[in-house]
């Protein structure tokens, strides 16, 4: 596991598989203060990409190394899938793009639809999901970033607040911070 620390401003490496003192199970894979700030993270294509306040860095996930600036321009929340694409929502919008190509980012496409503020995104190999602010969920098509389907708030039984997401198969999970909840719902494909 990755653990992106948001009090030291740091990245850990967790492995629950390794015995013996806790310096064996969490490793340090930067130095304190490594992003300032770090507001989110993902992996692709075997590295780790961060978005900080400096833009975007990656590294591998294995071995040792520091983080490479890959994008200046970029910053935002980001999500990954096992397809090699980075997904980054700012702005309202969401982007995917290449990771094949080491140290760079090629865009694939941008959303036409505009979202409100995004506070969470998840992805897999056919699914984007985005959470807004609003209390919407929102799906993507990660081929091509077409709106396939979204539910709001009222929409939900007791509404709903959704911050952090995940994608797992056809099911779209959702921390409900207003009703103390994790929320499920499945995808049915068309």
């Amino acid at each position: 596991y990755i653990v992106l620390d948001d009090t030291a401003k740091k990245l850990w490496s967790f492995a629950a598989s390794r015995q013996g003192p806790i310096s064996d199970i969490w490793k340090p894979l930067t130095a304190d203060n490594a992003f300032k700030p770090p507001p989110s993270l993902a992996i692709a294509n075997g590295c780790i990409y961060v978005s900080c306040a400096a833009g975007i860095a990656a590294r591998k996930v294995s071995g040792e190394g520091a983080f490479l600036l890959v994008s200046k321009n970029l910053k935002g929340l980001l999500a990954g899938n096992e397809d090699g694409l980075l997904f980054i929502a700012s702005n309202g919008k969401v982007s995917a793009h290449s990771t094949a190509k080491p140290g760079a980012l090629e865009n694939r496409w941008t959303s036409r639809a505009q979202f409100g503020e995004i506070k969470g995104i998840a992805a897999n190999n056919f699914f984007i999901a985005l959470a807004e602010s609003s209390g919407r969920l929102a799906l993507l098509s990660a081929k091509d970033g077409t709106n396939l389907a979204s539910i709001e708030a009222k929409a939900v039984p007791r509404g709903m607040a959704p911050s952090a997401i995940c994608l797992n198969g056809n099911w779209l999970f959702a921390c409900d911070s207003q009703g103390n909840r994790i929320l499920r719902f499945r995808i049915h494909n068309k």
